[in-house]
């Protein structure tokens, strides 16, 4: 039995209040104070920007504003940003003494996750124990079922969710079968309830809290928009298939508040289409240049190819903008159709030459290794990678991430793919070895990689610029490195000869 169970159960026996409460009301009115510690796990995987990121987590920000707003005592760490270890987390929770502990982990954290949890589950024993991101989004009965350590998985958006599912406990027992967005398990058997509806209004949610953060905040993310509707074959979507936008005011206070609070210099928008709808951009971009924003803040965001023009990015750039960054993933038009990209090769260099003109720094994003990849694909993508120049560029190799049509693609063995670990670690877009293609071995892959970025900065001439990358990420690229010379493993090595 969970200590909450149990702790409820005393009080509603004895009758006890206590004067800082939330939750659970009995019939005597009394309300019970239930103490929730949310965890973002550090990353195993350490050295890249995607292990340390420069900003905090939004996902635990929000829950973490929606904790204290709802009055429930609340202890949020991001191990990640902050850097702590093990240790450092497990003492917090034991001066914080939580009743229900939360994690969120995407794919290639959710074993590291696991361990901790487990770890800690020695600990708190009889606290109760969640999950929720995006690889529990993706598959919540295989999460639930793979990693027993977790009582409760919340998928979708999990704001609304978690207040459910903490307010919808009694003083006898959890009822759990009519919360909207979780999966749970009923002594042997794993229940999945009814997807949860997408918030409808962003704006009526209170603005992420940072509180809990211990490190300086360099970048202060913002989600202006969730939600995409494209239909990437690579991509969870796990904020759903539809935009769903805060109006223009209410993100410019969110600035102002991270301004005033954090001390904001820059803005991240986290927005999976920032330019989407282009006329609520605009909105945006001229109420910080009427409120003078733009004078206190520069900020980044993510755009389409299509769906833009020079107008909106003078604009952008005048209100603050100083890069934009672009998912292109392929140079070759087939693939981009076969991915359901929706867009053309021939849009990609005169949108990146728009945002240049504007005076904007510019991002690019390649995958290799889609759906019947091939050398020549490969080499396409290098080129147009190399002609438009951006100011930073990354080539992943594709990730088969559970919940999306590459997975299910991999699963079948369809569009030439291999699956050659079932080990959710090896699902990182640049350290893994999850995927590979016939007659495209992982090995291949992973040497296109190194061609990728070599030519990248080579054929423009920006060897400091290729130095400094080195400089910057020498950890991550050390680990790189060892894997490389490792090469593939024996069962590896075996498909490659029959394939030649």
């Amino acid at each position: 039995m969970w200590r909450l169970r149990e702790y409820l159960s005393s009080v509603a026996a004895t009758g006890s209040a206590h004067a800082t409460s939330f939750g659970c009301f009995i019939d005597r009115k009394v309300t019970i104070l239930v103490k929730v510690a949310l965890i973002k796990c550090s990353s195993s995987s350490g050295g890249s920007s995607y292990a340390a990121p420069p900003y905090p987590n939004i996902g635990i920000g929000y829950l973490s504003s929606l904790l204290k707003t709802n009055g429930y005592s609340s202890l949020a760490i991001d191990a990640s940003f902050d850097n702590l270890s093990f240790d450092d987390v497990r003492q917090s929770l034991l001066d914080f003494q939580p009743d229900v502990i939360g994690f969120s982990a995407m794919t290639h954290e959710i074993v590291q996750t696991n361990k901790w949890a487990n770890r800690l589950k020695g600990v708190f024993p009889n606290s109760m124990f969640l999950i929720g991101g995006p690889h529990a989004t993706t598959g919540p009965a295989n999460t639930l079922r793979q990693f027993t350590v977790f009582d409760i998985l919340l998928f979708g958006e999990g704001e609304n969710t978690l207040l459910d599912l903490l307010n919808s406990i009694d003083c006898d027992n959890i009822s759990l079968g009519s919360i909207s967005g979780i999966a749970w398990r009923d002594n042997n058997e794993i229940l999945v309830n009814n997807p949860r509806e997408y918030i409808s209004n962003l704006d009526e949610l209170p603005f992420p809290c940072y509180d809990h953060i211990r490190n300086r905040i360099p970048v202060y993310p913002i989600y202006s928009s969730r939600g995409c509707p494209y239909k990437c074959a690579f991509c969870c979507r796990v904020l759903g298939d539809k935009i769903r936008t805060r109006s223009a005011m209410n993100v410019i206070e969110e600035i102002k508040n991270g301004i005033s609070k954090y001390h904001a210099k820059i803005v991240d928008f986290a927005d999976e289409i920032f330019t989407l709808p282009k006329e609520r951009a605009i909105e945006m971009c001229n109420l910080m240049i009427e409120t003078g924003l733009n004078k206190k803040i520069k900020w980044t965001a993510l755009s389409r190819i299509n769906g833009v023009d020079q107008g909106l990015f003078n604009t952008m750039k005048k209100a603050g903008c100083y890069k934009v960054d672009f998912g292109v993933e392929s140079g070759n038009q087939e693939i981009l159709d076969r991915i359901k990209k929706s867009i053309n090769v021939a849009d990609v260099e005169n949108t990146i030459k728009m945002a240049k003109n504007a005076g904007l720094k510019t991002g690019s994003y390649f995958i290799i290794g889609h759906p019947y990849e091939t050398i020549q694909t490969i080499n396409e993508t290098i080129d147009l990678a190399a002609r438009i120049n951006t100011t930073t560029v990354s080539f992943g190799i594709m990730v088969p991430y559970p919940g999306t049509e590459v997975f299910e693609m991999a699963v079948k063995g369809e569009g030439n793919y291999r699956l050659i670990s079932d080990n959710w670690e090896d699902y990182d877009k640049q350290l893994g070895n999850a995927l590979e293609l016939k007659g495209l071995s992982r090995s291949r892959l992973e040497s296109m990689q190194r061609k990728a970025y070599l030519q990248f900065y080579l054929r423009n001439g920006r060897i400091l610029d290729m130095m400094s990358l080195v400089i910057s990420q020498r950890k991550y690229l050390f680990k790189m490195i060892r894997k490389w010379r490792k090469g593939p493993s024996s069962d590896f090595k075996r498909e490659e000869e029959k394939e030649v």
